[in-house]
């Protein structure tokens, strides 16, 4: 793809990717054991090195590395995913912990964009969001979950959401869709695309959960009440 943007300029963008290399070189050196820091896709890494040492004319898809953390002897998976407008911008991030149930699972990720949203921008700021995770993670724990009763409310009813959304490039952002929703039951589909179209199907109460997620960013939204 010919870069072609009314946002940001050519200079602009190779700026922020040789930013965003740096900031990986720095991640690498931190994180050097095996595992735990993976790109996602070798090819867009060399296509963003060949764009940014004006090599290519070719805009690259964006940047998308996982880093697992150990916390207190957690493991915690964090999956960012870089726009070429970063550090400009905020980064796309998902934290994953298989001891969290559902309702920290989304607190902790909900509370890890507003810290990032609130750093200033510019900035590279994914050291600072380990930190954070570091100190806050464990809060988020619980390690002997209390029961819930299965109440069945009288309104309980489902709906079904056709969800436009911007076309999603990352893999890594397709992945947190389909995670999330199996995490709150929530059946559908996801089809990739120009654009890309999710057709969920879930009770009302678990909409205020799923429907804020970061990486939802849609144009059109239809509704259908199933009895």
């Amino acid at each position: 793809m010919v870069i072609k943007s009314d946002r940001i300029s050519s200079e602009e963008i190779k700026e922020n990717l040789q930013t965003q290399l740096s900031e990986l070189e720095s991640l690498e050196s931190m994180f050097c054991n095996p595992g735990e820091i993976r790109v996602e896709d070798v090819c867009t890494l060399s296509d963003i090195k060949n764009f940014a040492n004006n090599k290519s004319r070719y805009l690259p898809q964006y940047l998308d590395l996982t880093i697992n953390l150990l916390v207190d002897d957690l493991k915690f998976e964090l999956c960012v995913t870089l726009p070429h407008e970063y550090p400009n911008v905020e980064p796309e991030m998902f934290v994953r912990n298989h001891k969290l149930n559902k309702s920290r699972h989304v607190q902790l990720n909900k509370d890890l964009c507003e810290y990032i949203a609130s750093l200033e921008k510019g900035e590279p700021c994914i050291f600072s969001a380990i930190s954070w995770l570091q100190d806050k993670a464990q809060s988020y724990i619980e390690i002997k979950e209390k029961p819930t009763s299965q109440k069945v409310e009288k309104n309980d009813r489902y709906i079904r959401y056709w969800i436009y959304s911007h076309h999603i490039y990352s893999k890594t952002k397709r992945r947190e869709i389909v995670d999330l929703a199996n995490l709150l039951h929530i059946s559908g589909f996801c089809m990739p695309g120009k654009v890309e179209l999710v057709q969920s199907y879930w009770r009302v109460c678990k909409l205020k959960i799923y429907w804020p997620i970061k990486f939802l960013i849609c144009i059109i939204r239809h509704e259908n009440s199933v009895v």
